[in-house]
């Protein structure tokens, strides 16, 4: 990741120059427009200046003022916009502010072995294996906001143990409690056994459901895909069509995990009729015949 960062400031220290004619209303602030996960802004050294930062993740479009103080090479800053949270790296007069947390969705997950089995090393291969990560605090209080509502603790990034919670009810912390995000604080990684928050952001690829003509074991599931030159699909991968690109399917499948689940943007009766949500049908027998398969073809 470093070595892409100095690349792109060093890059972009070439073009300084022509920054002065694209906005010569900015004298002792100059900015580079992004597509994708990033901020770049020019700003003199060592003086703490007003900098006008637009960036333009996927999904998010907006114009900033963010004051910052230049600093010598690799120092690290922080600063939160509508509670999204950037980290900055300073280069001489460059300022490049990126951000980790847009354009995902964090999602509760537990393998084949059930419920509290993952120490925390555990559950980073658990959600790398669904092509995630483990969620960050920051992460898992952006999507509580957004209404998660889940009653298992699970690992986040830090080492802490927390779930968030909506409606509050006896099993949750009690029923008189506020909403909030119940914290279980750091717990042992290698002793403590509990779920695991994943997150992911990236979708480059093709998700979707294959059509077949009869249902399938898990073992004709896997062929399907990969005669269809195709893998089957992760758990992070269903996430992330769901949430970014609002994928809809009223179709239990397999996954690569050995579950079944379904994504519905557009709750309707039978099809999740209460909430748009990935429904969960569980870890059933492999050799059930009994589902179809979701796919996924990445972009090479």
């Amino acid at each position: 990741m470093i070595p892409v960062l100095i690349w792109a400031l060093i890059s972009l220290n070439v073009a300084e120059n022509d920054l002065d004619a694209l906005y010569p209303d900015l004298e002792h602030s100059r900015t580079i427009y992004v597509t994708g996960e990033y901020i770049v802004c020019f700003c003199v050294s060592f003086r703490t200046l007003t900098l006008q930062c637009r960036f333009v993740p996927q999904f998010i479009s907006m114009f900033s003022v963010i004051r910052l103080l230049c600093r010598d090479f690799y120092y690290i800053d922080m600063f939160k916009i509508n509670s999204i949270l950037f980290y900055c790296i300073s280069f001489s007069a460059l300022i490049f502010c990126f951000h980790p947390v847009c354009a995902g969705v964090v999602f509760p997950y537990y393998p084949r072995l059930g419920r509290y089995n993952l120490n925390f090393y555990d559950a980073e291969r658990a959600c790398h294996d669904q092509d995630a990560i483990v969620a960050s605090f920051d992460q898992l209080y952006d999507t509580w906001r957004g209404g998660m509502d889940w009653c298992n603790a699970g690992w986040l990034s830090d080492g802490t143990v927390q779930y968030p919670i909506n409606t509050p009810r006896e099993p949750c912390g009690g029923k008189n409690t506020v909403p909030g995000i119940r914290n279980y604080g750091l717990r042992d990684k290698d002793k403590n056994h509990y779920d695991v928050f994943c997150f992911t952001s990236h979708y480059k690829g093709r998700f979707y459901y294959l059509i077949q003509p009869f249902k399938l074991t898990y073992d004709e599931a896997v062929r399907a895909c990969q005669k269809d030159g195709a893998q089957i699909a992760k758990v992070g991968q269903m996430y992330a069509a769901w949430k970014l690109l609002g994928y809809d399917r009223c179709d239990a499948g397999w996954l690569e995990d050995g579950s079944v689940r379904y994504p519905i943007s557009h709750p309707r009766r039978r099809c999740s009729p209460t909430e748009a949500a990935v429904r969960f049908s569980g870890f059933p027998d492999k050799k059930h015949k009994l589902y179809g398969v979701y796919c996924f073809k990445g972009h090479n």
